[in-house]
């Protein structure tokens, strides 16, 4: 096994001591993260091609900042284990609702009969990334005084197709739709349309963990998979 610590010893199997860790340790993610291709050697990820920022490291949001711990509880120290700084391998990614939280921002401003939404994401790589049925939703919700008059709800899903042009998820996927991802330290604008005889309007990013197809094709059928997570609400905009 590679890792981080130049003095790792096990009885189970070898280690060897891997300077990467420390000094670019997300070239490990890359391995699985950066330019994976389906069974047609379609490109369904490709984050380190979007990454913008050599200084931020995966490890910076998906694991622990660096604490005093153990990295096994082998008794090498004096016969304790010995104490490191660690992280936590926990992996943190879409599953993990409070990392989804305000990973994106959201602005809208009135122009004409329409309003231009602007999604800004400060990340170092797209989102979403690593794994395209991810979906996040922007609803837009008109208001008279507490009354909804009515939603419009606008999808950010990519969808898969095979050679046959059916329905496909990814891993299996011949061609896809337009990527919706929010670039890289970028945005991405939508334009919405106003609606007659709203008061207000409020904006509202969700996030699921796959889109209605890909939860039909898997047979999805447990509430995590259908639950919109909430990222970031613009309270009411007053017309």
């Amino acid at each position: 096994m590679s890792g981080p610590i130049e003095d790792a010893k096990s009885p189970y199997h070898k280690t060897q001591y891997r300077d990467f860790f420390g000094k670019d340790p997300k070239q490990l993610c890359f391995v699985c993260h950066a330019n994976d291709r389906s069974t047609k050697e379609f490109v369904i990820a490709k984050t380190q091609q979007e990454y913008k920022d050599t200084q931020k490291q995966c490890t910076d949001c998906h694991m622990s900042p660096k604490k005093e711990g153990f990295a096994s509880n082998l008794p090498i120290d004096n016969g304790k284990p010995k104490k490191r700084m660690v992280r936590e391998h926990g992996f943190v990614g879409a599953h993990t609702n409070w990392l989804w939280q305000d990973a994106l921002g959201i602005e809208a401003k009135k122009s004409g009969d329409s309003f231009i939404v602007t999604l800004t994401n400060e990340n170092p790589h797209n989102i979403t990334t690593g794994f395209g049925a991810r979906e996040p939703i922007l609803d837009v919700i008109y208001r008279s005084g507490s009354k909804v008059i009515e939603t419009k709800s606008i999808s950010m899903a990519q969808h898969y197709t095979d050679k046959r042009g059916k329905p496909t998820v990814p891993h299996l996927a011949a061609s896809a739709t337009e990527d919706m991802s929010v670039p890289a330290r970028g945005t991405k604008t939508f334009k919405v349309p106003m609606v007659e005889g709203r008061g207000q309007v409020t904006f509202e990013l969700h996030y699921r963990l796959v889109n209605d197809e890909i939860r039909s094709l898997l047979e999805l059928k447990q509430p995590q998979w259908s639950k919109k997570f909430i990222n970031r609400t613009l309270f009411p905009t007053l017309l």
